[in-house]
């Protein structure tokens, strides 16, 4: 009694360019899905389908918050201390600009502090180095700007080694650097428990 089977047209395969999906796709599944929540007869859209046609057409169709260029892909990884570290971006955004990166920490902060409950969440960004003159230019520029932002409890840059310590609450970087991390990291675990 509590399912509802909304009929669609299509899917969108895998492999599916998202320009050319999200613009030639209007009865597909993942499009009735986002515009159900957008008329809030959804409170959710869960997919395992195309991720970049779901942040395309999710950014069409439901609009970032005020203030928020780009949507980003967030994962909980645990670390050391069992607590855990939110990741992001993990791919919804090849590469992010300086204002993308300081977007990212303000929503990674909020989603620490509103879903695992903690007080003014340390903030940092993944770089190569923890000195302040590594990294591309983009990266350093955004630590200016979160150094200088009151609401964000920013404490510099992590190199990738330091993902599962807890050194920080929420670790933030472009989707290509994120998305790499991850799998790298699932790659081992997988390894480990082959062994």
């Amino acid at each position: 009694k509590r399912v509802t089977i909304i009929p669609a047209e299509s899917v969108i395969a895998s492999d599916a360019v998202p320009s050319g999906a999200i613009r030639h796709r209007q009865g597909s599944s993942m499009r009735i899905a986002l515009e159900l929540l957008k008329e809030g007869r959804a409170s959710a859209c869960v997919s395992a389908g195309n991720t970049g046609v779901l942040m395309g057409l999710a950014t069409l169709l439901l609009r970032p918050l005020d203030g928020i260029k780009r949507p980003a892909l967030v994962s909980a990884v645990p670390h050391i201390h069992r607590g855990h570290t939110l990741l992001l971006d993990l791919g919804a955004n090849a590469s992010a600009d300086t204002t993308m990166l300081v977007q990212f920490a303000l929503m990674g902060a909020v989603m620490a502090e509103e879903v695992l409950g903690i007080s003014a969440p340390r903030v940092a960004l993944l770089n190569i180095g923890q000195e302040a003159c590594k990294g591309p230019e983009h990266v350093r520029d955004a630590a200016k700007i979160l150094q200088s932002t009151e609401q964000i409890n920013y404490t510099g840059f992590l190199e990738g080694s330091d993902l599962l310590t807890g050194k920080t609450d929420v670790l933030v970087c472009d989707g290509f650097a994120g998305n790499v991390s991850l799998k790298t990291m699932e790659g081992v675990i997988n390894t480990f428990l082959n062994l």
